[in-house]
């Protein structure tokens, strides 16, 4: 595996797919269409995660037999994300990611974030 790009040096190009057109506004509504730029819309603490996503969190907790209801998982997925923010965030100041990619890559993070108090109940609705 690749690690980090030296710096003075420019990071290869990527192919950047959106994923808006799949993503869910509350729980079963319609897909939330891309707006002129490809991005969606940022979700709020209120917003539910997609079902498509807490699906897929929740499969992959399941699979390890793990559950984001306990406090110290829901800490370590909430750290992780969080490392993975800054990553993001990293990318674009060195110019690695565009402003449109950044803003759609924040806005499935903060629509992740809520997973673990959806699934306990503490989220706001």
């Amino acid at each position: 595996m690749p690690g980090p790009t030296p710096a003075g040096t420019t990071p290869p190009t990527a192919t950047v797919i959106s994923l808006a057109a799949h993503r869910r506004g509350r729980l079963g509504e319609a897909p939330v269409q891309p707006s002129h730029d490809g991005t969606a819309p940022k979700p709020t603490a209120r917003d539910y995660p997609s079902s498509q996503l807490l699906d897929l969190v929740q499969a992959l907790f399941r699979k390890r037999e793990r559950t984001l209801t306990d406090p110290r998982t829901a800490e370590a997925y909430l750290l992780a994300l969080e490392t993975v923010t800054i990553l993001i965030d990293g990318a674009k100041a060195s110019g690695g990611l565009g402003e449109a990619q950044h803003r759609l890559l924040r806005a499935y993070l903060e629509e992740a974030r809520v997973i673990p108090d959806y699934l306990t109940g503490r989220h706001t609705s």
